[in-house]
């Protein structure tokens, strides 16, 4: 069972998996859940959510690369200096962009999105399809890389949609539950997701702290040689 801290680590605004993939539904569900509200933030259509989900995932390898993590570059944007929400080059990657915030990045996709290069803009898209070979049309990827790009894409998108409707069951149970006086049930959450949450923690705190983490290594190594 999750706790209340947990719960709220994931459905609340904590892109906590980062580099690791969910073991369950529910902890699909709090990453999916940000990155929805990150991008309903910034104005993307209700209908276009899913595509945009699922091409996040396709470009992160599901949350893990370096681009997102260093970045805050969650779909593989390049760098142009004519753009207001980025801030320089990717120090290790140098030809995308970097981004001093998630919300910045979700601004300039906006932007990427609402580029028309001839087969009009991919944010008007009703369909996967129309989404896909108007990226492709605006030169989100090569010719070479499309089949690639296109198996890839509904990959992610089959599994964003199972997520995407495991999310609606879980908010009509929850809102069912909260009209009825009852405990709102923590789905399928399980010890590993737990224990997935607390790795990132200890990760970030070390990552944060590691010159005294150091230092503290090494006069705890000195005392011990004196004893």
């Amino acid at each position: 069972m999750a706790s209340s801290t947990d719960i709220q680590q994931y459905y609340f605004g904590l892109p906590m998996l980062s580099g690791s993939t969910p073991e369950t539904m529910s902890a699909w569900g709090g990453q999916v859940q940000w990155l929805t509200n990150l991008l309903r933030n910034a104005g993307i259509p209700e209908s276009l959510l899913a595509y945009a989900i699922a091409q996040v995932y396709y470009e992160t390898r599901d949350m893990s690369s370096d681009l997102n993590k260093s970045d805050n570059n969650y779909s593989g944007i390049s760098y142009t200096a004519n753009s207001r929400n980025q801030s320089g080059r990717s120090s290790k990657y140098p030809k995308f962009a970097h981004f001093t915030t998630p919300e910045k990045w979700a601004a300039d996709y906006i932007r990427i999105l609402s580029l028309n290069r001839g087969a009009g803009r991919p944010i008007d898209a009703t369909t996967a399809q129309q989404f896909y070979l108007r990226l492709k049309k605006n030169g989100y990827f090569t010719t070479e890389e499309a089949k690639q790009y296109a198996a890839g894409f509904n990959t992610k998108l089959k599994k964003i949609s199972e997520v995407l409707n495991y999310l609606a069951g879980q908010n009509k149970k929850g809102l069912q539950a909260m009209e009825s006086g009852g405990d709102v049930n923590a789905g399928d959450w399980t010890a590993a997701d737990t224990a997935a949450v607390q790795m990132q923690k200890f990760k970030d705190f070390a990552k944060n702290n590691w010159p005294y983490l150091a230092g503290g290594t090494v006069l705890l190594f000195i005392l011990t040689k004196r004893k």
